[in-house]
């Protein structure tokens, strides 16, 4: 055990997987060269740096994993671990998306279409008409992003807070 919170582990995961790639790039520009040129940085110390830091982020990312399937939260009906809560917010992120995307149509809505006529002998522009129905109004979409966003901020707070207090 460290003293380090939920949510101080997640932001030095972050940084580490920078920092890795960063290494990495080095690593890959530096592993041929010309024997004239030889690189700024040596090979296989920047590939020991990658080893040590990637060591760091698979065990900050357990401890992570191991708080976040033992330790509960509360979306305000129920209880969960963490580690459900986490995924909840991701499959509401998407539903959100869902609903705020789909292209609500209703009403009549009239399209001009040109066709030859052999027996004219010219284009004809013919008016169609099409009547769409949606089975949800602006108004219901709305109230169910609300809906959703409204659960998705409780949810998310007991999270945020969760991680600020828990040490991994």
């Amino acid at each position: 055990m460290s003293s380090m919170t939920i949510a101080q582990g997640l932001r030095r995961v972050k940084k580490l997987k920078g920092l890795i790639k960063e290494h990495k790039d080095i690593a890959e520009r530096c592993v041929s060269y010309n024997q004239d040129k030889v690189p700024d940085f040596d090979f296989n110390e920047e590939v020991r740096i990658m080893d040590t830091l990637t060591n760091e982020m698979v065990d900050l990312k357990a401890r992570i994993s191991a708080a976040n399937a033992v330790n509960m939260v509360s979306d305000g009906d129920k209880e969960m671990s963490l580690g459900v809560a986490v995924l909840a917010l991701a499959e509401m992120r998407g539903v959100i998306a869902f609903y705020k995307t789909l292209f609500l149509r209703s009403g009549l809505e009239k399209d001009k279409e040109q066709e030859w006529d052999d027996n004219a002998d010219k284009f004809i522009t013919r008016i169609i008409e099409t009547t769409y129905v949606s089975a949800m109004s602006e108004k219901e979409r709305t109230a169910k992003v609300r809906a959703i966003e409204d659960r998705f901020e409780v949810l998310n707070n007991a999270v945020e807070d969760a991680n600020h207090k828990l040490l991994i």
